[in-house]
């Protein structure tokens, strides 16, 4: 995707680690742009399962609906 696009940087919320992890980190060492943000599997299904809770709350008035957020399980700095 980074070639057939022309990218600089993807943006992700999960996908297979041995392959685009390690093709930003060979093309890095070898002086290109590349970039790559991994939000993780949770973090990025997050804004979706808040609007499903509200969506549903709204569909199914008497039935209690409640998102409930998660706290991250890493936190890189």
């Amino acid at each position: 995707m980074f070639e057939q696009e022309h990218l600089d940087a993807i943006i992700y919320g999960e996908g297979p680690e041995w392959e685009t992890p390690g093709y930003v980190r060979d093309a890095v060492h070898q002086g290109r742009r590349k970039a790559l943000i991994v939000l993780g599997h949770a973090e990025s299904e997050e804004p979706g399962m808040r609007y499903l809770a509200e969506w549903l709350g709204l569909q199914f008035p008497d039935v209690p609906i409640h998102f409930i957020q998660e706290t991250p399980l890493f936190q890189v700095v």
